[in-house]
């Protein structure tokens, strides 16, 4: 991505912090980082790198960049001194029908923009470990509709079972572990889906 936007002056150290850590259930936490100089437009599915990790952009506006991170994420503990906005491929969005996204855990950031940003109701698949449905609604409420799947009580699902939700579609988006990742995109393959990842 052309923008990239890398802010590291000394002078502005002290505006890189947290502003808010809102509770989606579970260990998995929103946070909203005040950062200034963030371009108008982030492409879907795009990253910022802090102090040299990734994570993905679930939303911004100004000063303001949201992620969706766990409680113990390094994010909490450590003074933040330099952050790269936006980074990573982010989603082809080109020629879209009926997309399908498949989101795991912290995932459900990475697909926030891309969801906000179709016309079209869009079928999803949230995979987690005790994320709570209405928390994850209430700040995203792109997710209104989607399939919740609980791992820690239900096991991993079976991909063709995460896929049977995806009728008549062409296209799937999924972001998550990539051992998920991968099992989806064997799958799809199979299936004759289109797969798209922001890696």
């Amino acid at each position: 991505m052309e923008d990239r936007q890398v802010i590291d002056r000394p002078d502005m150290l002290d505006k890189f912090e947290i502003i808010a850590c809102l509770n989606l259930g579970g260990d998995y936490r929103k946070i909203i980082l005040t950062c200034p100089d963030i371009p108008e437009f982030i492409p879907s599915g795009a990253c910022a790198v802090i102090n040299g990790r990734w994570l993905a952009v679930a939303g911004y506006g100004r000063n303001r960049l949201h992620f969706v991170v766990k409680l113990g994420s390094w994010i909490f503990r450590e003074k933040i001194t330099a952050i790269e906005v936006p980074v990573g491929k982010g989603f082809s969005t080109s020629q879209l029908e009926l997309p399908y996204c498949v989101a795991a855990g912290t995932g459900i950031g990475a697909l926030s923009l891309f969801l906000e940003r179709q016309h079209s109701q869009v079928k999803s698949f949230v995979l987690h470990r005790g994320l709570d449905e209405h928390a994850v609604i209430k700040e995203f409420p792109v997710f209104q509709g989607s399939k919740f799947w609980n791992t820690t009580k239900y096991g991993r699902p079976e991909q063709k079972q995460i896929l049977q939700y995806a009728k008549s579609v062409s296209d799937v988006f999924v972001a998550g572990p990539k051992s998920l990742v991968e099992a989806i995109r064997e799958t799809s393959t199979e299936l004759n889906f289109k797969l798209h990842t922001n890696f």
